[in-house]
């Protein structure tokens, strides 16, 4: 359930108006409840899966990668209505900082994912570079 509202949130996202980021936002913050709720499962040993499929370190990657997609909806709601500068500063400060406790998460698990260009690893490291430079851009 949680990556379909993730995939939803990207097809919204897209169309970069007004009307379709909003949607896409509460497409994100939807996955990151549902990613959460399993994560509080996966703790209590109630979701249980093959690996680290469902393990509280791969859902809590989930939910931070959710929550990274909907404060990147809300910099680029940002950018599109012109907000200050500082604010779409800090808007990018926070996706970096999701960005970067979802791939801490996903270092954790152990998994080799390096070197595979649509692996989680490498799309995380990517979407860190992208918001590390939009932070020390001068807008």
């Amino acid at each position: 359930m949680g990556i379909s509202y993730i995939l939803l949130g990207k097809q919204l996202y897209i169309k970069s108006d007004v009307d379709s980021l909003k949607e896409a936002l509460k497409n994100f913050e939807y996955s990151a409840q549902v990613f959460k709720e399993a994560q509080t499962m996966a703790a209590r040993k109630i979701l249980m899966g093959k690996g680290n499929d469902f393990s509280e370190s791969s859902m809590n990657c989930c939910v931070n990668y959710a929550l990274a997609l909907a404060q990147e909806t809300m910099y680029k709601f940002a950018c599109l209505k012109g907000l200050a500068p500082d604010t779409r500063k800090k808007l990018a400060k926070g996706v970096s900082d999701y960005f970067s406790k979802a791939l801490r998460s996903s270092s954790s698990l152990g998994i080799d994912l390096e070197g595979r260009d649509g692996s989680m690893t490498a799309i995380l490291k990517k979407n860190l570079v992208i918001q590390k430079k939009r932070i020390s851009k001068r807008e």
